[in-house]
C-alpha cells in the first residue's frame, strides 16, 4: 500500500476516522456494552412499554 504524503509530518493521519471508529464499535461490543439490548429481559421492558428499538448499520464510502 503506497504510503500518503502528510504536510505536517505527524504521525497522527496514520489510522482512518474509520478504522478508529470501527475498532471502539468492536471493543465495545466485545466488552458487552451492546449486548444489553439482546436479553429478554430489556426486550420484554420495551414491549410492554411499547417502545421500538431501530438499529443502523452505516458504512460510509
Amino acid at each position: 500500500m503506497k504510503k500518503k504524503f502528510q504536510a505536517c509530518g505527524s504521525a497522527d493521519h496514520e489510522m482512518a476516522r474509520r478504522q478508529f471508529l470501527g475498532g471502539m464499535i468492536v471493543g465495545g461490543t466485545v466488552i458487552g456494552g451492546l449486548g444489553s439490548f439482546y436479553t429478554q429481559e430489556v426486550l420484554a421492558s420495551l414491549a410492554k412499554q411499547q417502545k421500538r428499538m431501530i438499529v443502523v448499520r452505516m458504512a460510509g464510502g
